[in-house]
């Protein structure tokens, strides 16, 4: 048994070995190319695409506060928290929405899960996962 599982290690190690030296990409860049192009990107000082990801993720988090413009209340009665939120649906309607604790808001094309706290609301997207809190606009 112990064995046959090194000799599957060895054979891994040595399918790693023979790809790692090959240019996947042949038919599209040549080879001086792809092996500069590789020794940029595998880098440590290499940060386009960390750059890209809070570039995205600032976005995003913008576009979330633009779909919810504003938190009208947030009560707590019971332990449970209760808010009112203006949600524009994506289509052209701007609505009202009031949740007791946490709930989900449909739009015309997203869903977003929406958390009540006392400072105002917590805006998840679904499909991205990313999250933002809207506060409570106080007079």
């Amino acid at each position: 048994m112990v064995k046959r599982v090194s000799n599957i290690i060895l054979m891994l190690f040595l399918i790693s070995i023979l790809a790692h030296g090959e240019n996947p990409l042949r038919g599209y860049v040549n080879e001086e190319s792809f092996r500069s192009g590789e020794k940029i990107f595998q880098s440590e000082k290499n940060d386009i695409f960390q750059e890209a990801a809070a570039m995205n993720r600032a976005n995003s988090e913008a576009q979330l506060k633009g779909r919810f413009p504003e938190v009208i209340s947030v009560v707590n009665r019971e332990g449970v928290w209760h808010g009112t939120f203006y949600f524009n649906s994506g289509d052209g309607k701007r609505l009202r929405k009031t949740i007791k604790g946490s709930g989900v808001v449909r739009g015309a094309e997203d869903t977003f899960a929406v958390t009540i706290f006392s400072e105002g609301i917590r805006v998840r997207d679904i499909v991205s996962g990313i999250t933002t809190e809207i506060k409570t606009k106080r007079r």
